[in-house]
């Protein structure tokens, strides 16, 4: 049997149903920059994650209680900041912002097309 050595996450890919709106939250509301076109989608940057956007798929509804069964979770500097800069933005929140300890937060929103991401780290 064969052994796979997983040395990290290359990419990580999203499925949107509009990518000028889906470009427009990940760049103007979660700070992602555009790194480049790679047909039919293209690629955004947060510090050392790469995220391919790729549009043509319809827009799934979050619901209470379900989750996607692959979504990321960000590091921010402050998960409570960025909880409430989110908010007052009008994000969608999915999950409201939870402190387990002194040293560990989190929280979910949705994107435009009801993917769920957690934040989660530092309070």
């Amino acid at each position: 049997m064969a052994n796979v050595n997983v040395k990290g996450l290359q990419v990580l890919s999203s499925y949107v149903s509009d990518l000028e709106k889906s470009v427009k939250f990940y760049k103007e509301i979660l700070g992602f920059s555009q790194l480049g076109e790679v047909p039919p989608g293209l690629t955004l940057r947060a510090g050392d994650l790469t995220l391919y956007l790729e549009p043509g798929r319809k827009s799934k509804v979050a619901e209470p209680g379900i989750h996607a069964e692959f979504s990321p979770c960000f590091e921010t500097d402050s998960v409570k900041a960025t909880y409430i800069t989110l908010k007052e933005l009008g994000v969608p929140i999915f999950e409201d912002y939870q402190e387990y300890s002194p040293d560990f937060a989190m929280f979910k929103i949705t994107d435009p097309d009801g993917n769920v991401i957690e934040f989660a780290g530092t309070p």
